[in-house]
């Protein structure tokens, strides 16, 4: 083989590599574009403690949501349609109620097998033992609320099992934003019932003290829902 022969191997192996390099990122391009993979990197803590800032998740339009799947779904918030996740949690004709900070559809309690974020009152000195040993410090947008003799601590299920001194704090007066949508005294702890119309669901973020989800913005159409996390 003469060196114009080994020239043109090499051209020709560059140019393969070029084209398949070319052609992979067209495949995920389309992929994209049409919402068979998509990839969010996360800047909220609406849903913590399952996703929390930082983490980086994947979805697809390829899976049939189900009940309690964490779904992606398209919404205009300040004149911009925007891609927001949360855990799609009740269907269409399905009864929604909030009570003292639980969920319940159809009057069956619902939250026994999520782990999610509420807010706690301690005793001081056992908070900041917890705040120490959990390094609860360490989540963006922590602040621990302090009293004469107590800090509000923001915590999972999982963190808060097996500590009986623990106090949820369930606010009781009405959140303007939610009384405001929805032409009543409801708040995040204390919501509904109300009956999901046709072709409609209700979602839920899992931090159920900072998420701004269906109890803020209404029902989300099942023709948003965009995907659904893998």
């Amino acid at each position: 083989m003469d060196e114009l022969d080994i020239k043109k191997n090499k051209l020709s192996i560059w140019l393969k590599m070029v084209i398949a390099g070319a052609s992979l990122i067209i495949v995920f391009v389309l992929l994209r574009v049409f919402g068979v993979l998509q990839w969010y990197t996360i800047y909220t803590t609406g849903n913590m403690p399952t996703i929390n800032v930082g983490d980086h998740i994947l979805a697809t339009n390829l899976i049939t949501p189900d009940r309690f799947d964490l779904v992606t779904f398209k919404h205009k918030e300040g004149g911009r349609e925007e891609i927001w996740i949360k855990r799609l949690c009740a269907f269409e004709g399905e009864s929604v109620q909030i009570i003292a900070g639980d969920l319940y559809i159809n009057d069956v309690y619902q939250d026994k097998d999520l782990n999610l974020m509420h807010d706690y009152r301690s005793e001081k000195l056992m908070a900041d033992v917890m705040i120490s040993r959990l390094d609860l410090e360490a989540h963006l947008h922590y602040i621990p609320y302090q009293q004469e003799d107590s800090l509000d601590l923001l915590l999972s299920t999982d963190q808060a099992a097996s500590r009986p001194t623990l106090r949820r704090i369930i606010k009781n007066e009405p959140n303007d934003s939610i009384a405001s949508f929805w032409g009543e005294n409801w708040n995040e702890n204390y919501f509904g019932p109300i009956i999901i119309p046709k072709n409609n669901c209700f979602v839920l973020g899992d931090n159920r003290e900072q998420s701004k989800d269906s109890r803020y913005i209404g029902f989300v159409a099942m023709d948003d829902i965009y995907g659904v996390l893998f």
